[in-house]
C-alpha cells in the first residue's frame, strides 16, 4: 500500500513537472551598463548572524513600512526554511511600496531571487520583468540573472545569449577569477547552476572561434 502511494505521489509530480511549460523567450537587446540602485541587498554585519535578524525585527517593529528590511527579512526566512513568513513580509513590502517607485523595484528584485531559489521560476520571470520594465533602461543586474534563470529552466540558446550580454556588460564574466568574484555572495545552487552557464559560453566561444 504504502509503495503505491508513493507512485501516486511521483506520477502526481511528474504530471506538474510537465503541465510547466518554458519561460516566455526574451533575449537580450544592446548592452546593460546603467547603474540600478534598486538592485542591491542588505548586507548583515560581519559577526553573529542572528545580530543580523534581531536588527531587522527591531527596524522593522519601529518602522513596519520600512520595504528594504521587509525584503531583507524576507530572504532571511527563506534561506531558513519559513518560507509562508517570508511571503508574509514580501506580501508587506509590496503593500507598503509606492507603485513605480525605487522601492517596488527593489521588492521585485529582491523577491524574484526568492522566487528563483523556491523554484518558482516564472514567478521569478515576472518579478524580473516588471523590475527592468519599471527601470525603464539597460540595467547591469538583467543580464548575468537572466542568463542563471534561462539556464536553470533548460533554454540553453537564450542562456548562453545572456551569458554573452553579461560579459559585454562586465568583462568580469568571462574569466575563471572574474566569475569567482562575482558569484562570491551567491547561494551554492545559484553558483553552481551558473557556472554551467560559463561552461557552455566558453564552448560556444570556442567553437566560433574554430576557423
Amino acid at each position: 500500500m504504502r509503495h503505491f502511494a508513493v507512485v501516486l505521489v511521483l506520477a502526481a509530480l511528474a504530471g506538474i513537472a510537465q503541465a510547466a511549460g518554458p519561460l516566455p523567450v526574451h533575449r537580450p537587446q544592446g548592452v546593460y551598463r546603467e547603474d540600478d540602485p534598486a538592485a542591491a541587498a542588505m548586507r548583515p554585519p560581519s559577526g553573529n548572524p542572528f545580530a543580523y535578524r534581531r536588527y531587522l525585527d527591531a527596524v522593522i517593529q519601529q518602522s513596519p513600512d520600512n520595504v528594504a528590511a521587509l525584503v531583507a527579512r524576507a530572504y532571511l526566512l527563506k534561506n531558513s526554511g519559513q518560507v509562508k513568513r517570508a511571503r508574509r513580509d514580501w506580501e508587506r513590502a509590496a503593500a507598503a511600496a509606492k507603485p513605480g517607485s525605487p522601492q517596488e523595484r527593489h521588492l521585485q528584485w529582491s523577491r524574484g531571487w526568492g522566487h528563483y531559489d523556491l523554484g518558482e521560476y516564472e514567478d521569478a520571470f515576472e518579478d524580473w520583468r516588471r523590475a527592468l520594465a519599471a527601470h525603464g533602461g539597460r540595467p547591469f543586474w538583467v543580464p548575468h540573472t537572466m542568463a542563471l534563470l534561462y539556464w536553470t529552466t533548460g533554454d540553453r540558446d537564450t542562456a548562453v545569449a545572456w551569458y554573452d550580454a553579461a560579459v559585454a556588460t562586465n568583462g568580469d564574466w568571462a574569466t575563471e577569477d572574474g566569475f569567482e568574484a562575482r558569484t562570491d555572495s551567491w547561494r551554492p545552487q545559484q553558483r553552481e547552476r551558473m557556472r554551467e552557464a560559463f561552461a557552455a559560453w566558453k564552448q560556444r566561444r570556442a567553437a566560433l572561434a574554430t576557423p
